[in-house]
């Protein structure tokens, strides 16, 4: 059985764009699957290159807890990164450019900061801010779809309240 890579997109409620890859043997029955997950959540799948425009492929890199900021910054800008976001009590996430991922990956293990994760992975230009009825059917429509055997990834562009999120949970 061979696997293939398909990137399928679409919009969930609230305009929001989603991008998912999944890891397929049968492209025809994913994308039944994906279309149909993406109807019953109130949203659907769209031509190919009509949501990638919002998404920007870049390397990701997660730092455990323990250096400081002033550090993980201090190497990361060094190493090549592009960006040092803080994670909270999770650490640091590392951003770069796709290329450079491996490079500022190990330069940053080379000077003793502790890594996790790293990844490519698509960051949002720009997001929708979604709260009650569509917030609730969106966070719904996301379980749907990470429960598909086939889907690895969800990319998407919206936000929702912490306090929202806690409501619905």
């Amino acid at each position: 059985m061979q696997y293939e890579e398909v990137t399928y997109e679409g919009y969930g409620p609230g305009g929001v764009a989603l991008m998912l890859e999944c890891l397929t043997d049968n492209r025809h029955r994913t994308a039944g699957d994906v279309r149909a997950t993406l109807s019953k959540g109130g949203g659907h799948l769209a031509a190919e290159g009509s949501v990638s425009w919002v998404f920007t492929k870049k390397g990701s890199i997660s730092v455990k807890p323990g250096p400081s900021e002033d550090e993980v910054m201090e190497k990361a800008l060094d190493a090549g990164a592009e960006d040092v976001l803080a994670s909270g009590d999770d650490g640091f996430e590392i951003r770069t450019e796709p290329g450079a991922l491996h490079n500022v990956a190990q330069a940053l293990e080379n000077s003793g900061i502790p890594l996790g994760e790293q990844r490519w992975t698509y960051v949002p230009s720009s997001t929708v801010k979604l709260d009650g009825d569509a917030a609730r059917k969106m966070l719904k429509l996301m379980d749907s779809l990470e429960d598909s055997d086939d889907v690895q990834n969800i990319y998407a562009n919206f936000e929702v309240d912490d306090a929202l999120i806690q409501q619905l949970a």
